[in-house]
């Protein structure tokens, strides 16, 4: 009996240093971690109704986390979970969805929590979330000069296509048309400069600690464009 109760203490040991798996002190980071980031589109109970889809139509549609009107959580293994969290329901998918990526903004542990609390609003019969090769460091971010001196009316177009093609009307409204969690940005071409645009777009959370944007991965280039569309928004 001691023979067995020794062997069994030695496996445990062995598991427990291979691997790490999701727990209520996960469970709770990725919670805070949800109400700040992901309610806003999918409802602070991960329904799908947050606040910014009563103010715009939304195509495809925030996820129904519980499972509630119909299964399609309970399906997804861990992994597809995580790749949604990290790159964004474009990526993964190839649709319209305005779901952004937060691998730049999140460590892999902060998205891993995600993924464990998010486990939690259905039922499912996939293996708990597993946190042995997390890595806890923050995404690093540089922020360059922008230069808009030389910027065209082409400049604006483009900026306008970036704009919709990274899913920001989500949770910004230009005039009346936008998701609502966000600052309105008309006028924002009036009460910024460049730069300050630029820096919010690279590092929200260096201007605002408590914002609820995504760091945005855009090369300079386009971030050109994005900027002088921006600053095209003026009143008056």
């Amino acid at each position: 009996m001691k023979i067995t109760s020794l062997f069994v203490a030695v496996m445990l040991t062995l598991f427990q240093t291979t691997f790490s798996f999701a727990g209520e002190k996960e469970e709770l980071i990725g919670k805070s971690l949800f109400m700040r980031y992901c309610a806003q589109c999918h409802g602070k109970n991960g329904t799908g109704k947050g606040i910014n889809t009563k103010s715009i139509v939304m195509d495809p549609a925030p996820k129904d986390l519980c499972d509630i009107e119909q299964p399609y959580m309970n399906k997804k293994e861990n992994g597809l979970l995580i790749e949604f969290i990290k790159f964004g329901g474009k990526k993964v998918t190839a649709s319209h969805s305005l779901m952004p990526y937060w691998d730049k903004t999140l460590s892999e542990y902060e998205i891993f929590t995600l993924a464990a609390f998010i486990r939690t609003l259905h039922k499912h019969d996939q293996p708990p979330v597993d946190f042995s090769n997390a890595n806890k460091e923050k995404p690093k971010i540089t922020i360059s000069q922008i230069d808009v001196e030389s910027a065209t009316q082409a400049d604006i177009k483009a900026g306008k296509r970036i704009y919709k093609e990274n899913g920001c009307i989500g949770c910004h409204a230009v005039k009346i048309f936008g998701g609502v969690s966000g600052p309105n940005l008309s006028g924002v071409g009036n009460r910024l400069n460049a730069q300050q645009i630029w820096k919010i777009i690279k590092y929200p959370s260096s201007v605002k600690p408590d914002s609820k944007m995504p760091a945005y991965d855009i090369n300079d280039e386009d971030g050109i464009s994005l900027v002088t569309y921006m600053l095209s928004l003026k009143r008056g």
